[in-house]
């Protein structure tokens, strides 16, 4: 067991946990939690790189994960109150694909690490099949992200090189949406048409950039029906925009 905050393995840890940049060279993440860990390890163990459990909590059969102190785990943890459960893992590795029935999110400069993480478990929840991180979106590895997506950060394709992805689209022919709360459609007259679609989704306080104004005209934006207030969380809206869609998928 480590006990000692001078261990190698703890102070690589720490240093990940702190410089964004290190975890890149790297090429890992850090997820939090037993519910994430222990999914992970059903789903793909050979991706977890070191695994840090916590005295007396049940250690996984696995030679990546270690034993450590109580004291240690808090250590290295950014969790005000950690379950004792803490793994480095492998950076998902993905590989372009678009097919005539794909459906892919564009987050356009969306900032809270919260929304981009429970959009993200939203499009996996919902069977989507790409996120593009546009120009201005944060990091869709942040530990406040990984922490909202509850250890699915591997279960979607996720790019961010805005200008190729959108290079991409196009030439796939893909056809471009957005939700605006100063549009005139409600999403629920939207129905997929047989071709790649892309929903753009807006900042929290600015909502769809002015790119993405010019870009899509107003008949392919698409408002939430909402009463007494005047808008809704991004994440939440996608929740909605998502469910709707799916609805219009399923055969009657």
């Amino acid at each position: 067991m480590i006990k000692s905050r001078s261990n190698p393995l703890i102070k690589w840890v720490v240093r990940l946990q702190q410089d964004p940049s290190f975890r890149k060279k790297e090429d890992v993440l850090i997820i939090e939690g037993r519910r994430a860990m222990m999914d992970l390890i059903s789903r793909n163990p050979s991706s977890i790189r070191v695994g840090l459990v916590a005295s007396p909590h049940d250690i996984p059969p696995l030679d990546s994960i270690q034993p450590v102190s109580d004291a240690v785990l808090h250590y290295v943890s950014t969790l005000a109150h950690s379950d004792g459960y803490l793994a480095v893992v492998n950076r998902p590795k993905w590989v372009w694909q678009i097919q005539p029935n794909s459906r892919m999110l564009w987050l356009d400069g969306i900032q809270s690490p919260r929304n981009v993480g429970a959009i993200i478990r939203t499009a996996i929840a919902f069977g989507w099949t790409g996120v593009v991180m546009g120009n201005g979106s944060c990091d869709p590895y942040h530990s406040e992200s990984l922490r909202a997506m509850v250890g699915y950060f591997d279960q979607i394709p996720i790019f961010d090189n805005d200008n190729q992805c959108f290079t991409r689209l196009c030439q796939a022919h893909a056809m471009w949406v957005a939700l605006d709360g100063n549009a005139n459609q409600s999403i629920t007259t939207f129905s997929p048409p047989p071709q790649p679609v892309v929903m753009v989704l807006g900042n929290e306080g600015n909502g769809i950039s002015d790119r993405w104004q010019s870009l899509i005209p107003p008949n392919q934006r698409y408002h939430i029906p909402i009463q007494t207030i005047d808008s809704l969380n991004v994440a939440v809206a996608t929740g909605i925009a998502c469910y709707h869609i799916q609805q219009r998928l399923i055969p009657a």
